[in-house]
């Protein structure tokens, strides 16, 4: 006879909750063992995905798209965008490129203001009917004020009038898609009394 010990862990899924009588308490700490292990690798793999998911996030590269008729200058600033990090698709027709604005897919529009088949403003007044916070500026030769407010009142977030140098163009890409990420951030969140949140996301 062997004598009643409290099994550790006791209440596990209710798998044990002490050793038996008659040689009986392997068994009984192996049912218990069990449910722990499964659990421990449920964990593991968790933890796994999680690390994943975390390291996509981290090495996503925002997506811009590109609008300019010029193949010089399309090809231009898809190269300097993609070298300071950026994902980059360019298109040369209005249509085109209000097609690809609306896909959903981008992050920012950099958009030409003179273009075949639809102008930049057009697109840009387009776009807005659908989304007020897709990030977009407008890069044309024009840089008139007229054309300026134009743009702005369309519902641009910048204006950048060609020429223009490196940092001209990365610097306001920077901070259009700072103030888009954080607008959309806000737009997820519903705050209720007593700090309570709602993220409208992952309403189901």
């Amino acid at each position: 006879l062997t004598p009643r010990r409290a099994c550790p862990g006791a209440g596990w899924h209710g798998a044990c909750t002490s050793f038996v009588e008659h040689g009986q308490g392997r068994p009984a700490l192996e049912a218990f063992r069990e449910p722990v292990r499964a659990f421990t690798k449920d964990l593991h793999g968790a933890r796994t995905q999680a690390a994943s998911l975390l390291g996509s996030m981290e090495t996503a590269k925002p997506r811009i798209l590109v609008v300019e008729d010029e193949a010089a200058i399309r090809d231009g600033l898809t190269d300097l965008l993609v070298y300071h990090g950026y994902s980059v698709d360019g298109v040369a027709h209005g249509r085109d490129g209000l097609q690809k604005a609306l896909s959903g897919q981008y992050e920012l529009l950099l958009l030409d203001v003179m273009l075949p088949g639809r102008d930049g403003f057009a697109i840009c007044d387009e776009v807005r009917k659908v989304d007020r916070d897709f990030a977009i500026i407008m890069l044309t030769a024009k840089s008139g004020d007229e054309d300026i407010a134009t743009g702005l009142a369309l519902g641009a977030d910048d204006y950048i009038a060609n020429p223009f140098s490196i940092a001209q163009l990365v610097l306001p890409v920077k901070a259009v898609l700072r103030r888009s990420r954080a607008l959309a951030e806000a737009a997820a969140q519903i705050k209720l009394a007593g700090d309570v949140e709602i993220d409208v996301q992952n309403l189901s």
